[in-house]
């Protein structure tokens, strides 16, 4: 059984250093009876000041509650390895699941337990025997022993950790910019081109896209034509309607305008007019013109 736990080392206080705590129990030996009705032990291993701990499955008891059984229990956890205090120690227990009148409840109780010193692991690989402890009132002194092998507490690097998760992400998530948003800035050329798992013809029509959004913010037309315009002709473009020459030429005539001053040509998109008030007192031609142009009237005065 492999067990693993990480720790978050952001959060680290600058007087510490993160490391890998590794280990494997190999060994469990019961030395003294820990109660008529236990039926099962659980090995748990944390570290001092954390919350979190990594348990094993339960181990079965005989009945005279003594045992000696070969395991194979891998640890591996994070932990924050302080430079000066001493709270780089490495809790290892016997436990139980507690119970409430002969019923199973949720939680656990510790029978036993033994202390190792991470501070004496930092230069060597250890093997050593422990000896679990008990401070109850039913139970005192050495009650357990177990075997830990391959004891070792190694610096973890993130520097690279960060680099392999950055180098998780795609090309194609990182092709999307701020230039399909919209933007009123013309998209801009990257120095250094990077490869794109999208076929050309459709880069190609997202390109045409991305230059026509821009002109049509560059030349500030109102919403309703814009949103025409743009559907009309993303369609086109989407369909492969439109001549590929016609396209490169309306870009370029488009581009040569100016929004400087007027412009005497027919291609420019006028702008929206100001409002003005309208006179109050018409003259006698613009009202025999209004009256022209409306027929109902007409037909009742006849």
């Amino acid at each position: 059984m492999k067990l693993f736990a990480t720790w978050e080392v952001d959060r680290t206080p600058p007087n510490c250093i993160p490391r890998l705590c590794s280990l494997i129990l190999t060994r469990l030996v019961i030395l003294n009876s820990l109660g008529s009705d236990l039926v099962s032990v659980i090995l748990a291993v944390k570290m001092q000041g954390s919350k979190r701990t990594l348990r094993s499955n339960e181990l079965g008891l005989p009945q005279n509650g003594l045992l000696d059984t070969e395991l194979q229990l891998n640890f591996s956890l994070q932990y924050p390895h302080f430079l000066k205090r001493d709270g780089n120690k490495l809790h290892v227990m016997l436990q139980r699941r507690k119970r409430y009148k002969n019923r199973t409840i949720l939680g656990y109780k510790t029978l036993a337990e033994g202390i190792i010193n991470m501070s004496q692991v930092l230069q060597r690989q250890m093997d050593l025997d422990l000896d679990l402890s008990a401070d109850g009132k039913e139970l005192k002194g050495t009650v357990a022993r177990v075997t830990v092998n391959s004891l070792s507490s190694q610096p973890v690097d993130h520097d690279s950790s960060m680099k392999g998760a950055r180098g998780d992400y795609s090309d194609e998530e990182e092709e999307f910019s701020s230039v399909d948003e919209g933007s009123d800035s013309e998209p801009m050329l990257e120095e250094h081109p990077r490869k794109s798992s999208m076929p050309p013809d459709t880069a190609r029509q997202r390109n045409l896209k991305q230059r026509f959004i821009a002109l049509l913010k560059r030349f500030r037309v109102n919403e309703d034509l814009q949103d025409a315009d743009r559907e009309a002709i993303s369609s086109k473009l989407s369909g492969g309607d439109m001549d590929p020459a016609d396209i490169e030429d309306f870009f370029e005539e488009l581009e040569d305008l100016s929004d400087s001053g007027p412009e005497m040509d027919t291609m420019s998109i006028s702008s929206t007019p100001k409002p003005s008030l309208r006179p109050f007192f018409s003259s006698s031609r613009s009202l025999l013109h209004d009256a022209l142009n409306i027929p109902g009237k007409l037909m009742k005065n006849t």
